[in-house]
């Protein structure tokens, strides 16, 4: 493993924690209450497929909805797994997104659609301005935007992060979890990157790690940081997850003692971890291009 300078690491903790503000910056002030991935999931494609006034009969027994709702163990009938979706899918103002009988519809369910909420643009209109104040380079987002023009860029943003941020983590976990002994390495995969508790466990023993590699990290050091970026903790408790992360068969994170064991990252993922990360200014100024072609052009290009 090559030495690298304290400057490097500093650019390299900088870049971590410029990306884990993106999280927080949603999870802050959308608020979900519960299964905060699933949902954010569930918005990403209710966003992409142009909702609002999205026709639900469609939405529901679209592909990309039954598979989402077969993969968060949601009712195995469409009928009932969106309502269920819909049910989850609120913070303390509300629910985010509802179901609507359009003006003039003479049936009572075929002809409803999918619609916005207040709480729903409430939570878009904090989650521009805490983008432009802490993620966004200064200047990059008018203050003067309209409701309108605040959810075509949420809905860039977010669809972004759902592919090329989503891509780059996963790639990550899969050559992550290579150097383990683990007998089932897709499934592994597949649920680390569906818990945002592990993205937040493994960059903060990366940062750690970054930092001073003789800094090891408690069980109450992680739940802190998974309070500040996801606002609640995972269902998954955390001391479960870092005994899977530190047992024999994985030795990603390494436990200094049996009883009340602090950790620090297993110094072999070394350039894993700062391959991921040396992608992500990248990624943040593709992401940022695209924002300021869509404002020059007046949001023709959203």
């Amino acid at each position: 493993m090559k030495k690298r300078s304290a400057k490097k690491a500093q650019q390299l903790i900088k870049d971590v924690h410029d990306v884990q503000h993106f999280s927080s910056a949603y999870f802050n002030t959308f608020k979900i209450r519960q299964d905060r991935i699933p949902q954010w999931q569930f918005l990403c494609l209710i966003i992409q497929s142009k909702g609002d006034n999205l026709k639900a009969q469609n939405f529901r027994y679209s592909d990309a909805f039954e598979n989402l709702a077969k993969r968060w163990g949601r009712s195995k009938d469409p009928r009932y797994a969106l309502e269920t979706m819909l049910l989850e899918c609120r913070n303390d103002d509300g629910p985010l997104v509802s179901l609507k009988r359009p003006k003039g519809s003479r049936y009572k369910h075929k002809d409803n659609v999918l619609v916005f909420t207040s709480a729903f643009h409430k939570a878009v209109r904090e989650y521009i301005s805490v983008f432009a104040r802490d993620v966004a380079p200064p200047n990059l987002i008018p203050e003067n935007l309209t409701d309108d023009q605040r959810l075509q860029l949420f809905r860039l943003i977010m669809l972004f992060i759902r592919k090329d941020h989503w891509d780059a983590w996963v790639d990550t976990l899969r050559k992550v979890i290579q150097t383990t002994n683990d007998p089932q390495p897709d499934a592994w995969v597949d649920t680390a990157s569906h818990n945002s508790s592990y993205w937040v466990i493994l960059l903060t023993a990366w940062r750690k790690y970054l930092g001073d590699p003789s800094v090891w990290t408690d069980d109450d050091g992680f739940s802190r940081q998974i309070l500040n970026i996801v606002g609640v903790r995972e269902p998954t408790d955390i001391s479960i997850l870092l005994r899977e992360l530190s047992g024999a068969t994985m030795r990603i994170l390494l436990a200094d003692k049996p009883k009340n064991p602090t950790y620090s990252l297993n110094p072999k993922l070394d350039p894993i971890f700062e391959a991921y990360t040396n992608k992500l200014p990248k990624l943040n100024d593709k992401l940022f291009s695209i924002i300021s072609s869509v404002v020059k052009t007046g949001f023709a290009a959203a």
